[in-house]
């Protein structure tokens, strides 16, 4: 129906700016935390596929990773009009 169409595209619209915020947030952190969180955001690829990319054990990765997320979230909220 019309309004199933009208549903989908506004929900498109709106990952499509969700993904282009964080693409910006992501170009505000250091280049060694969006490293890490575009390809597990973006390509979906498991901790596994990161830490044999960053020669790293699981462990070190999630540590890495929650630093990451820390730092995002900190940009996040000091840069509130992204």
């Amino acid at each position: 129906s019309l309004d199933e169409t009208i549903l989908s595209q506004a929900e498109e619209v709106e990952e499509e700016s969700n993904l282009e915020r964080f693409l910006l947030v992501l170009s505000k952190i250091p280049e060694s935390a969006s490293r890490l969180l575009k390809p597990l955001i973006i390509d979906g690829k498991s901790y596994r596929e990161l830490a044999e990319l960053e020669g790293v054990s699981d462990s070190t990765l999630r540590v890495k990773i929650h630093r990451a997320r820390s730092t995002f979230k900190k940009a996040l909220i000091e840069n509130p009009n992204l």
